[in-house]
């Protein structure tokens, strides 16, 4: 708006506010005159271009005394700063008030003003739609560090043109951060996919009482598996002796290590003893080991000697 225009404004809101009737039963006089003394400080800061300094001072006015005046100006300076869906808001409010049967002219020129500002930002606006994939229950969203709703989430959101940050923060503070370029009269998607949500499970505190006992199946299941390894290892001990046993044999029938055809069964017998205490001795270790992880590792597990990071809720990742 031009000075000029600026200046005629300025007289009109002048003129309204002085003639207009009261617009709540508690808008008093002294309410009118704030109101008018804000407004025309705001004013005069927007005609100097300073429309961030003019802004509070005519919301403050406009929330003393309401006038379509105000809102006009309000609007304008949002547009100015290129606060698109700001100065449509305001402009909008106006553009649709009921202005009574004999409005004051300054009221009937502010909403014509309205109408053609918003018919003129109306195609300037861009479209953001923010959607989440994988877990997100609980999960907070921002856009430019203001919240976005979750029940806003997959739902076109006007926006104004230029480079907007969209975030989601999870419940145990991860952070997913995308950027995107809105243009005029576009619409763009953005998905957000969320991570896992990860918590640590707390050790239990001095003083809480004995800790719980690992569970019988668990615990049923380590002794068998001793077991298992202990028989095994047994086993291996009487198949190596058989070994020993026949090798012995072995050396008081072959001359330098040369066998007559009759000790053929004695050295078969041989080989298959050794070969038998050689699976025994392993399936034993790794059955006694696999018993012992589960009656002593795992119980510490289980009762929180250390903290144990739970995956709660997976998009497909991998759970520590």
């Amino acid at each position: 708006m031009s000075l000029p225009h600026r200046l005629v404004a300025g007289s009109f809101l002048a003129a309204a506010l002085a003639s207009a009737p009261a617009a709540s039963a508690d808008a008093s006089g002294a309410d009118v005159l704030l109101a008018r003394q804000l407004a025309n400080e705001g004013i005069a800061l927007s005609q100097k271009g300073d429309c961030e300094g003019a802004i509070p001072k005519l919301q403050r006015a406009e929330a003393i005394h309401h006038a379509p005046t105000i809102l006009v100006h309000i609007g304008e300076c949002q547009l100015r700063l290129g606060r698109l869906v700001d100065a449509l808001s305001s402009l909008d409010r106006v553009a649709r008030e009921n202005l009574g049967a004999s409005p004051p002219r300054a009221f009937v020129t502010a909403q014509d003003r309205a109408n053609t500002l918003v018919a003129d930002i109306r195609p300037k606006l861009g479209v953001l739609r923010v959607e989440a994939s994988g877990p997100h229950a609980g999960a907070t969203f921002k856009i430019d560090e203001t919240e976005l709703k979750e029940a806003a989430l997959g739902l076109d959101r006007p926006i104004d043109p230029g480079t907007h940050v969209i975030e989601g923060i999870t419940s145990d503070g991860q952070h997913v951060r995308r950027e995107v370029k809105i243009r005029e009269g576009t619409t763009e998607l953005v998905t957000l996919a969320m991570p896992a949500v990860i918590v640590m499970a707390p050790a239990r505190a001095a003083g809480e009482g004995p800790a719980p006992k690992p569970s019988s199946g668990v615990r049923t299941l380590g002794w068998v598996r001793t077991g298992t390894g202990a028989a095994a290892l047994v086993a291996s001990g009487v198949f190596a002796g058989l070994t020993v046993s026949k090798k012995s044999d072995l050396d008081g029938a072959c001359a330098d290590k040369a066998c007559p055809p009759s000790a053929r069964d004695d050295y078969d017998s041989a080989r298959t003893t050794a070969t038998v205490a050689g699976i025994a001795l392993g399936v034993g270790v790794v059955a006694v080991a696999a018993g012992v992880y589960l009656l002593v590792i795992r119980k510490e597990d289980r009762v929180g000697a250390q903290p144990v990071w739970v995956q709660v809720a997976s998009s497909g990742g991998v759970a520590f």
